[in-house]
């Protein structure tokens, strides 16, 4: 039993070992940047937030076509050729 708890206890701390080798970066290490890998850094928003509430005016009407149950008229366009794969 003494062999097997040996044993766990050394590749524990293989394991740690490891895990702490992976941690490492070019910021936090003397590894150079193009260890990094493809990982980009989260961009940081310059913005400052603003007080303003998004959207118009509150007095302003906004103008908006309404649907209706039967239009004036219905205009049919049939697609002779397609300008992207010259197909019918």
């Amino acid at each position: 039993m003494t062999s097997f708890t040996q044993q766990v206890d050394s590749l524990t701390a293989e394991v740690k070992s490891i895990k702490r080798q992976l941690a490492k970066n070019s910021k936090n290490s003397s590894k150079p940047r193009s260890s990094d890998g493809y990982s980009k850094p989260a961009p940081k928003n310059l913005r400052k937030k603003s007080a303003k509430t998004s959207g118009g005016q509150q007095s302003q009407k906004g103008h908006t076509l309404r649907m209706v149950t039967e239009p004036d008229f219905i205009e049919h366009y049939d697609v002779e050729i397609c300008t992207h794969c010259c197909a019918d």
